[in-house]
Formats: C-alpha cells, structure tokens, sequence
C-alpha cells in the first residue's frame, strides 16, 4: 500500500534561479529569428537612447513580489541585419552576498512591445556592475569557469572572475562581464545581445 512521506527541501536563491533558467523556454512570443553563429554576432556601433517606459514591473517565478523598475529605459541597436530594442530597468532586491546590491536588469523588447528578460548585472565590490556569463554546453545554459574559452565577441567586452569583483564568501568562480557603472549601458546591451542571440535565437532583424 502507497505510504505518503511529507518532506521539506530548502533551496538557495541562487539554486532556484538555476532550475527556473532550466525550465525556462529558448524562445520568446513574438521573438526576432536569428542564422547568426557563434563568432559572427555583430554588434551595434552604438546604441540610441529611445525613450523610457514608466510604472514598469517583473513578477519572478521565485519571487513573491515584483520587480519595481525605475528607470526602464529603451534602447535601440542597427546592425546590417536590422535593429533590435533592449532595455534596461534599474531595481532594489533583497541582500546578496552579503551586501544591499542594486540590480540593473535588461530586457528583450518584442515587435509587439513585450518584454523578455535577458541578463542580471548586480553591483559589485569595485564600484562597477557584473553579470554572468552564460553560453557554454549543448544547450548554451552553463557558465564558463576559469580556463574556459569565451565565445569570440566577449574580446571587446571587459571580463573577469566573479570572485575578483564580489568578496563574499560562496560567490560562484565562474566569468562575467564588468560595466563601469550605471552609466556603461554600451557593455550591459552588448553583453544582453550576444545571450540573446546565444541562448534564444534573439538577433537585429
């Protein structure tokens, strides 16, 4: 006879995160198809400033509240294949690695004005933002350890141990990308294009 075990699994932050990226679906409604390979992601030569949303919000799935944005401004991005909007919202979240850190997250804006969440930049011990970088495996979900050969566009982009930018006991010894500053969103949209066309097919169309 079936015997019923009631059990409690406690999970990290961080360790929810993953299983939601897991489960998460490679593509988004009303995405921007892609051919771009590996090596051939071409990035904008500059990024305009289009215009800014307001009231705008997130709900997680392993969050009980919201993100609340402020700003969310909207960025636009021409390369020879097209354009593409990606925006970036400024919010306040609990306490991570041992500190307050603000987070700067960027969006995949979609043809028909949808938003698709696409990288994390969290403020870092040295004054600047950093954000995982994700590409690595079959399925382009795994993050790249110390050793590990970046795809070829992240040679424009400032990288470096995660731990060399938050001294926090546990933080992952796994490669990000570094953005001065708030101000630095040229790093924060290039870094969000290339894992948009990496991991969703999301490219300037």
């Amino acid at each position: 006879m079936p015997v019923n075990i009631p059990i409690t699994i406690t999970l990290s932050d961080e360790a929810i995160a993953t299983i939601v990226a897991a489960l998460a679906p490679t593509t988004a409604p009303d995405a921007v198809s892609t051919t771009a390979e590996v090596g051939h992601i071409e990035l904008p030569q500059s990024w305009k400033h289009v215009e800014d949303w307001a009231d705008q919000t997130y709900p997680w799935p392993n969050r009980e509240e919201p993100d609340v944005y402020d700003p969310f401004s909207v960025f636009e991005g021409k390369t020879s294949a097209g354009s593409i909007k990606i925006a970036i919202g400024r919010c306040e979240r609990e306490p991570v690695w041992a500190a307050e850190r603000p987070y700067m997250i960027t969006f995949f804006i979609t043809p028909g004005g949808a938003k698709r969440p696409l990288c994390e930049f969290l403020r870092d011990d040295e004054g600047g933002y950093v954000s995982v970088i994700k590409g690595k495996g079959e399925n382009a979900r795994s993050l790249y350890s110390e050793g590990d050969d970046l795809p070829p566009e992240y040679a424009a982009l400032s990288t470096a141990m995660y731990p060399d930018r938050v001294h926090a006991k546990g933080v992952w010894k796994k490669k990000v990308v570094v953005a001065d500053g708030e101000e630095d969103v040229e790093t924060m949209l290039n870094h969000s294009l290339i894992q948009a066309v990496l991991r969703y097919g999301i490219a300037p169309a």
